[in-house]
């Protein structure tokens, strides 16, 4: 037998954080080891650090799994290859004390499980107990050992015996894996011996390794793909793959794609649509965007080959900066990082996003012919990101998780005719399709739709934080009155108001909101007389009763340019002279466009 002791270490994109626990072990009192060190299908620094390790010190021995089969997979892979007489375990992200090894040894005539103290430290940023170190004894809940995970992997080490007799982690379970295997040690009689040293530090971060390991994958089941040849993917996700991405050019009007198409796929998945569009358009240059790691990796593998993919691991968001998705445990590919549509997430993961606008303008994506929206809740706020950039898609496709985002979406592309839409789903979900309407032959027979017909009328925008639909406002009585007339004269008309109200005790309307924005701020779309789109914005149900904050101001800007941008307005209208209503003065004059403030009340000058 090779080594005493031997000390399985998982890890997944650690590539930061590996070095300090594998140089941890190194640093050991007690020398007779042997580390297997697992790496679970990381994409990052992570192998070659781990093959620079093994090379300088014989003991290290890193083993490989091509995809992310999760912790316990990586664990029982490094388990299966062991042979030493007891078993400790490290996470990539903590670290062992120098003489943890050597208590493990002198211990080891007390029990077949030895349970050690660990210290705790919080590294979470923000929080009220960020840096402090607090002492963990497991002892002090041995009674509940059959109700709860008393300890993490990093206070255990037992015979290695044991796994003989009781097995290894169990890899379909998704919460309290570690808790299942110690309490099946103890059903079978393993005598548990609790220790009163620290075996190491378990460093508490965003980042760390049960939050941010993808769990594990379904199993894959290989299938016929678009154009024949074979494909990876979820056996659980055989029928939403087959109904979301069966045929997804069927129905469009003939030539709105090109022949050298260039398409964006946001959401990208494991790659079905990218090998439908492939096997339609073998010339095509595919721009996907896939940040969770699992689907990445088989993204690549079933995208390999194709000289026109272009692959980016990164999310698109309304600014550059993080997005932690929410891995649901009854379908890991359909990640979100909305409370709403993911209330129970297995774990969180934190992955690289970047502003949709920023991306777009930095691959020169002036001639876009599909663009492939599918990436679980952010399709809106990616549209309202790209906002006129919109008018450069020939033809958009785009999944809506919940009716109000649907309703949303219609509303973001005015300059877009729905075609073919495929059916929706009993939740509420569905795909949309969009072609922008100048590639539209209009047909005598069917009438063309208001908002896509050609229409030279003048076009004005009213955009102020005070509400639109206030009853006790003079001004807004004024302001809705004067849009009733214009639209009756066939001038185009549109509105983007907040919520805020003359009269604190005044009653509002109260429909509910079409789309939760990043934040918080609520949007609805309402019709104004005369039939035109009005758009209002809230903070939160207060939001009428007081004046806007500076985070009230900055989201309102933002929806006043993702519709000015849309509705592309001759001349904007404004009034009032709070923060958030200012915004619209730097909305005109970046768009270059015309702006008039009406003055309803001359206190405002001070004479």
């Amino acid at each position: 037998m090779s080594s005493s002791i031997s000390i399985i270490l998982p890890v997944f994109n650690g590539g930061e954080l590996i070095a300090r626990a594998i140089d941890s072990v190194r640093n050991q009192s007690w020398t007779y080891w042997e580390l297997l060190v697992i790496n679970d299908g990381s994409t990052d620094q992570t192998p070659a650090l781990l093959e620079h390790y093994s090379t300088i010190d014989h003991r290290i021995r890193v083993l490989h799994h091509t995809l992310s089969r999760g912790v316990s997979a990586a664990r029982n892979t490094a388990l299966a290859a062991a042979q030493g007489d007891w078993i400790t375990y490290l996470d990539h992200d903590d670290e062992y004390y120098p003489d943890y090894l050597s208590h493990v040894l002198e211990h080891r005539d007390n029990g077949d499980v030895l349970v050690f103290r660990y210290d705790i430290r919080e590294e979470r940023t923000g929080h009220p107990q960020y840096d402090h170190l607090v002492t963990y004894d497991p002892a002090m809940r041995r009674h509940a050992l059959f109700d709860e995970v008393i300890a993490v992997p990093l206070g255990i080490a037992h015979l290695r015996g044991l796994l003989d007799r009781f097995g290894r982690f169990d890899e379909r379970l998704r919460r309290e894996v570690d808790g299942d295997m110690w309490r099946r040690f103890a059903q079978g009689g393993a005598k548990f011996w609790f220790a009163s040293e620290c075996s190491g530090c378990y460093h508490v971060r965003t980042e760390s390794l049960s939050r941010i390991t993808p769990p594990a994958s379904a199993r894959l089941v290989e299938i016929s793909g678009p154009g024949g040849s074979p494909i990876r993917i979820p056996e659980a996700e055989i029928r939403r793959l087959e109904n979301a991405h069966h045929n997804p050019f069927a129905g469009l009007p003939a030539g709105v794609i090109r022949s050298r198409p260039t398409v964006v796929e946001v959401g990208a998945y494991v790659g079905v649509f990218t090998r439908s569009t492939f096997a339609e358009y073998p010339e095509a240059i595919v721009h996907g965007f896939e940040p969770y790691p699992p689907s990445l990796v088989l993204l690549r593998q079933n995208t390999d080959g194709f000289a026109g993919m272009q692959i980016y691991p990164l999310a698109l968001a309304q600014a550059d900066g993080q997005m932690l998705l929410r891995v649901p445990a009854e379908d890991t590919g359909a990640c979100s990082s909305r409370s709403e549509l993911v209330t129970r997430p297995l774990t969180q993961f934190p992955v690289p996003a970047r502003s949709a606008a920023g991306v777009w303008d930095k691959l020169g994506l002036d001639c876009v012919d599909v663009l492939n929206l599918d990436c679980g809740g952010a399709e809106v706020a990616i549209l309202a990101t790209l906002a006129e950039r919109t008018m450069d898609i020939r033809c958009i496709r785009v999944a809506f998780p919940t009716p109000r985002d649907r309703a949303w979406i219609a509303n973001l592309l005015p300059g877009h005719v729905a075609v073919a839409p495929f059916p929706v789903a009993d939740s509420g979900s569905g795909i949309l399709r969009f072609v922008r309407a100048d590639l539209v032959q209009p047909r005598p027979d069917v009438p063309v739709s208001p908002t896509v017909a050609v229409n030279n009328s003048p076009r004005v925008l009213f955009a102020s934080y005070h509400c639109y639909s206030d009853p006790t406002s003079g001004a807004a009585i004024c302001t809705r009155d004067l849009f009733s007339a214009l639209a009756q004269r066939g001038w185009r008309c549109g509105a983007v108001t907040g919520p805020w109200v003359d009269d604190p005790h005044a009653v509002v309307p109260s429909e509910p909101w079409d789309y939760w924005g990043p934040g918080g701020f609520a949007v609805r779309s309402e019709r104004g007389p005369g039939g035109f789109p009005v758009t209002v914005f809230s903070p939160d149900p207060n939001g009428p009763r007081r004046s806007p904050t500076i985070a009230d101001t900055n989201q309102f800007r933002i929806v006043v340019d993702a519709v000015a941008r849309q509705f592309r307005p001759d001349v904007i209208l404004t009034y009032g002279g709070d923060p958030a209503s200012r915004v619209v003065q730097e909305v005109a004059k970046r768009l270059s466009t015309r702006l008039v403030f009406w003055l309803h009340n001359l206190a405002y000058t001070g004479t």
